[in-house]
């Protein structure tokens, strides 16, 4: 059953103009102050990075918890490196374990000098131009308050704490470790900065990234001096790590990824925090962010290529249901009636389209539907009488009436899933879970990547799509669920589609 798809280095939009003025370098804040004052105890405050010229396309990877040398470093360094990326940015713990000098070139020179300028490691020349922008993390720390990582590399400001932009972002570094001489809370003299820095910034997309993760379901759990006022400062994405899994976690408006699966031993997920919605502590891997002026798509990659979380946003929305239900419409209810395809053989083409007629002779009911969890509306065959030959994939749709897309700004779907899943409007793929990226076949008999357990089961996953999809009339919604494995012992599927 192969699909058209987007190649994982695509883009489904085009990167606009800078912002800013045209004086202004590439977006790199020339001429604006670099610290808003003289930090008490470390110097200079944060200041700004210009990173070059502008790009047609911004790439960027995020990386966390990584610097153990080792095969699984190499694994996601080689998939990074594979991206092609403008900017590499981390989210701390860059050089275990201790944070030595002696060590600090193996752990990330090793794999990532072709980012890092000026470079005097012995892995390579380094690069022209400086691409890696880390953030310290505790363990960075633990030698002689962290002066190998800052004799390492050469950074804006402090180098401790920093800002920098690229095309329509801008991103803040910040240090979360409570040894920061000028604090790590919304009221320090750091926090200070950051709020004087992000009411300047002018970019459509404000990215904050530090190590210790606000919201976390694993064994650090939540880290309450870094939940800041993120959305009344105009961020839209958090990115942290500590915590060595993948988490996608919504609060707020605000999404916030845990990245702390970039090389050292992983963690189990253990008790669900707010706003939990898709996680995993199995597989290693990095984010990787694709970045417009009106759109940006985050996804975790796992090493060996499978996409285990997408998320799109879009500019001026924020991702929040409740502001989607309130002020906008229902274009498909959680009670939706599907049709489901269970044959042993794909369905033509065509079915993820208004232009399929047939599916009026697909099973049919309302939402959720599945099997094994007890709480189906819809109970949906699995294929056989033998629990260790289930079917992998079952195929779902419904229709849904549209007068006027014009009319709306933003789409909002939100699926359960167990286990992988790919979503389609009107053909359009718009969404994938737990899968093989889109530059691979996915066929009848592909697995997802992991098995989807505990509160992810029934957990919403959201994701922000484009209005343009829709077309006036008749339109469809597809999602092709993907169990794990045959002997798997349940399936789900329900959808929602919000609009406003």
């Amino acid at each position: 059953m192969p699909r058209t798809r987007l190649a994982l280095a695509a883009l489904p939009f085009a990167l606009g103009a800078c912002h800013r003025d045209a004086d202004c370098g590439l977006c790199a804040s020339a001429g604006r102050d670099a610290g808003a004052s003289e930090a008490d105890a470390g110097g200079e405050t944060g200041g700004a990075a210009d990173t070059g010229d502008a790009v047609d396309a911004l790439v960027v990877a995020v990386i966390g918890d990584f610097g153990e040398a080792g095969p699984d470093e190499a694994a996601v360094a080689e998939l990074v490196a594979s991206w092609e990326p403008d900017l590499v940015l981390t989210v701390g713990d860059n050089n275990y374990f201790v944070g030595g000098a002696d060590t600090i070139d193996a752990n990330i020179g090793q794999y990532y000098s072709a980012f890092i300028s000026p470079y005097t490691g012995d892995y390579g020349p380094g690069a022209d131009e400086n691409r890696f922008f880390p953030t310290l993390g505790n363990h960075d720390w633990m030698t002689d308050d962290a002066a190998p990582y800052l004799d390492y590399f050469e950074l804006p400001g402090n180098e401790r704490y920093y800002e920098l932009a690229r095309g329509p972002a801008r991103f803040f570094a910040l240090d979360s470790d409570s040894r920061e001489p000028d604090g790590n809370t919304e009221d320090s003299t750091q926090g200070a900065w950051f709020a004087e820095a992000a009411a300047a910034a002018t970019e459509p997309w404000r990215i904050a990234y530090f190590h210790h993760a606000p919201w976390s379901s694993a064994t650090h759990g939540d880290n309450p001096e870094m939940q800041w006022d993120w959305a009344g400062a105009g961020v839209q994405l958090v990115l942290a790590g500590h915590d060595h899994d993948y988490e996608r976690v919504v609060n707020g408006g605000v999404l916030y990824l845990v990245d702390g699966a970039g090389g050292a031993r992983l963690y189990p997920l253990e008790d669900a925090t707010e706003g939990s919605q898709a996680g995993q502590g199995d597989l290693h891997g990095a984010v990787r962010l694709d970045i417009a002026d009106d759109e940006l798509r985050a996804r975790f990659v796992t090493a060996e290529g499978d996409v285990f979380d997408e998320v799109r946003l879009l500019a001026g929305q924020p991702l929040d249901a409740g502001a989607f239900a309130e002020g906008g419409a229902t274009l498909v209810p959680e009670d939706a009636t599907w049709s489901w395809w269970g044959a042993d053989y794909s369905p033509p083409d065509d079915w993820t389209t208004p232009d399929y007629a047939d599916a009026d002779a697909w099973p049919s009911g309302p939402a959720p539907l599945g099997y094994g969890n007890g709480d189906e509306a819809t109970e949906v065959d699995a294929g056989g009488d033998d629990p260790e030959r289930r079917r992998v994939t079952t195929d779902f749709r419904t229709t849904f009436e549209v007068e006027d897309p014009a009319a709306f700004e933003a789409l909002l779907l939100r699926v359960q899933r167990d286990d992988g899943a790919i979503a389609w409007i009107n053909g359009h793929e718009v969404w994938r879970s737990n899968l093989p990226g889109p530059e691979a076949e996915v066929d009848l008999d592909t697995p997802a990547t992991l098995t989807v357990w505990d509160w992810f089961e029934t957990a919403w996953v959201d994701t922000m799509v484009s209005p343009d999809v829709l077309v006036a009339g008749a339109n469809v919604l597809a999602v092709e669920v993907h169990q794990a494995s045959p002997e798997s012992s349940d399936l789900r599927l329900a959808a929602t589609l919000l609009a406003r």
